[in-house]
């Protein structure tokens, strides 16, 4: 899923010793689900999941690659709660370990009719707003009421 791909990403753009092995930077997405809205008036769609994302071997301290996780979840996952975002490490050396960070994500898909099929659309970090139990429209965080 898109956000999960960004985080990874992100962490990759932001240490040399990621970008020489990108292939330590490990990412599964699990407990997903999908919100579907019965007797919605279109077909919007959210997208739940846990974005698990491991870094093996690595001898970045782990408190620099919470602080740089932090930046992108302020950036790009405004829905996040405090305490969402949970860490373990397996100690490997005194310079190495593997450090697994576990975020719930969530990802709204606006659907849309077009000749021949139908285009599926992100939302970007913004919220859809319900009337009255349908997903009608996305509005971005700072306009909700």
């Amino acid at each position: 899923m898109e956000k999960s791909l960004s985080l990874r990403a992100y962490l990759l753009a932001e240490f040399a010793e990621l970008q020489q092995r990108p292939e330590t930077v490990v990412l599964s997405e699990d407990d997903g689900n999908v919100q579907v809205f019965i007797g919605s008036a279109n077909d919007n769609f959210r997208v739940n999941y846990t974005a698990v994302l491991t870094i093996y071997e690595t001898t970045i301290k782990t408190e620099q690659l919470a602080y740089v996780v932090a930046q992108w979840i302020k950036t790009n996952h405004s829905q996040h709660q405090p305490g969402d975002l949970t860490i373990s490490a397996e100690i490997l050396t005194d310079k190495k370990a593997d450090v697994t960070f576990s975020l719930p994500l969530s990802e709204t898909i606006k659907v849309e009719d077009v000749a021949g099929g139908i285009r599926l659309l992100r939302s970007q970090d913004k919220i859809p707003k319900t009337i009255g139990g349908d997903f009608v429209e996305f509005i971005a965080d700072d306009q909700r009421d």
